[in-house]
């Protein structure tokens, strides 16, 4: 005897259009769900989450339903970011944050600016990494470095490249 098998739904679609996140069916453009939400800049998936880059915020989104179960203010407005399917890692010139798919920090790279001498007269501003948790406990840190740039990402074989600065 065969059993009845329901036909699968298509794959969502979700789209930043015009301040608002709304899903849609890839077949019918028929509406799944909508919600106001200003400035998207990046949508990654996370299992059955969203993550939504707008401004300094990544918002976690259910994304059967387009309710928002959790948010991280990164304190920076991201340039950059990589998803593995459980966690997002943003980024901009100075700071990496990792979010969850909850929404909740795990941890953050920050940059150090400090003046390191090289021989009198000659001195520069150096940048220098610290990494910490959750709760702010340091991890580990880098020695202080001559120079900028801006953030990469290499997950697996997942390459992300920043936006220019513009």
């Amino acid at each position: 005897m065969n059993a009845y098998r329901a036909s699968p739904e298509p794959p969502p679609l979700v789209m930043s259009i015009a301040g608002f996140l709304v899903r849609v069916d890839p077949d019918t453009c028929a509406l799944r769900w909508e919600i106001a939400l200003p400035a998207v800049a990046r949508i990654f998936r996370a299992g059955d989450r969203l993550l939504a880059c707008a401004g300094e915020t990544v918002h976690a989104i259910d994304i059967d339903t387009g309710r928002i179960v959790g948010a991280a203010n990164v304190g920076f407005v991201i340039n950059a970011g990589v998803c593995d399917g459980e966690r997002l890692i943003v980024a901009s010139s100075g700071a990496a944050v990792c979010v969850d798919r909850s929404g909740a920090i795990a941890w953050r790279v920050t940059s150090k600016s400090e003046t390191v001498s090289f021989g009198v007269p000659l001195a520069a501003n150096a940048h220098s990494l610290v990494a910490g948790d959750a709760q702010g406990n340091v991890l580990w840190q880098t020695t202080p470095t001559p120079g900028w740039s801006v953030p990469g990402f290499v997950l697996g074989e997942t390459i992300e490249q920043p936006d220019s600065p513009g």
